[in-house]
């Protein structure tokens, strides 16, 4: 489930990313700025990728997360806390980029950036449907994969 709701904000980060870095042609941080002005649905499919990414409750990575932290926590009880001291330090990235990117002062060099069209919009609409479906009904995707679990574990 990890993997499978990882794959899912990855593809969506890319999206976001790779949209960006077209109409801007830079990844600086420091050299964006104040593009939610500008591009509002761009912004906000990037927040919701940096927000699953944080696992928050109602997306599929909270779950995902949540399950391999119980585990990590009761089995490796170190590496369990250090898991939960990484998900702080993404924590700091990702708002950090966030704010960075999308808020403060807009940069003369991208206030260009145009949002995306409708072809642009449904992907990604599809994507974060997946998120969010997956992260309310977690239930659906553990059950598919739990057949093929209890087969390797022998159980």
């Amino acid at each position: 489930f990890q993997m499978f709701s990882h794959g899912i904000m990855t593809a969506l980060f890319f999206a976001c990313v790779g949209f960006i870095y077209d109409g801007c042609h830079t990844r600086m941080l420091d050299e964006l700025g104040g593009l939610s002005k500008s591009a509002p649905k761009i912004s906000a499919f990037f927040i919701i990728a940096g927000l699953c990414g944080l696992g928050l409750p109602g997306m599929g990575s909270f779950v995902a997360e949540l399950l391999v932290t119980i585990a990590a926590v009761s089995v490796y009880p170190v590496i369990g806390i250090a898991s939960i001291a990484a998900l702080l330090i993404t924590a700091y990235y990702v708002l950090t980029a966030v704010q960075k990117t999308f808020y403060g002062p807009t940069n003369p060099a991208t206030e260009h950036l145009k949002d995306i069209d409708l072809l642009q919009f449904i992907p990604r609409a599809v994507l974060v449907g997946c998120l969010v479906f997956f992260g309310l009904f977690p239930q659906i995707f553990i059950e598919w994969i739990s057949i093929s679990t209890r087969s390797l574990l022998g159980i």
